[in-house]
């Protein structure tokens, strides 16, 4: 269930919150474009602002082969995936914490079981969590390698609240993307879409 007005009350109930990182606790989404433009202007293959969103929460490698196949290329995946995330690591110094969603993480630490739950490698999200100051709040990180299969999936979702020792149900998940949202929802657990709801009063 996606929720854009969530009453303070009704949220206590949740025993465990979950986390997308990328776009949703660090602001990334400007730099991941960036990163792909100046890597795919290599290889001629176009990469517009739309298609780079509605892809949020897919694995780079399947990012890599969607857009050869739609524009008729061979390409190595693993190769073109690992100098995009080369090229992205190198600037993470620019990337800055969303200060909303870190505001509310910090308010509930020690209050309720916390994890991340991304589409992105677990190598990605450390160095991105450790960044901002922000990666010993959570114990558990549920990342692309741990699943089979990416959001809109449920695997990274669910993983995450094996991990953490609790029901699906009792899970509030905080995204940015569609297809994560998509997959909180398929895990069972409630999603909050933080474009659209107002987290000041959580």
């Amino acid at each position: 269930m996606q929720i854009n007005n969530l009453d303070p009350d009704h949220f206590k109930k949740f025993k465990a919150l979950l986390f997308d990182c990328d776009g949703t606790l660090v602001d990334t989404m400007p730099s991941h474009y960036d990163s792909w433009k100046a890597i795919l202007t290599k290889y001629n293959i176009p990469f517009d602002y739309e298609k780079f969103y509605k892809l949020a929460g897919v694995p780079t490698k399947e990012i890599v082969r969607l857009l050869a196949e739609e524009n008729g290329k061979s390409l190595d995946a693993s190769l073109i995936s690992h100098e995009k995330d080369t090229f992205f690591h190198q600037n993470i110094e620019q990337v800055q914490p969303i200060h909303a969603v870190v505001n509310l993480a910090r308010n509930y630490l020690g209050q309720k079981k916390m994890a991340v739950a991304s589409g992105s490698s677990k190598w990605s999200v450390v160095e991105l969590l450790k960044s901002v100051g922000i990666l010993d709040w959570f114990p558990v990180i549920s990342a692309a390698e741990d699943v089979k299969r990416p959001k809109p999936y449920p695997d990274v979702f669910l993983n995450a609240a094996h991990l953490l020792n609790v029901q699906p149900s009792e899970c509030c998940v905080f995204e940015d993307a569609e297809l994560g949202i998509q997959g909180a929802e398929a895990a069972g657990m409630t999603a909050i879409n933080i474009l659209t709801t107002d987290l000041i009063n959580l």
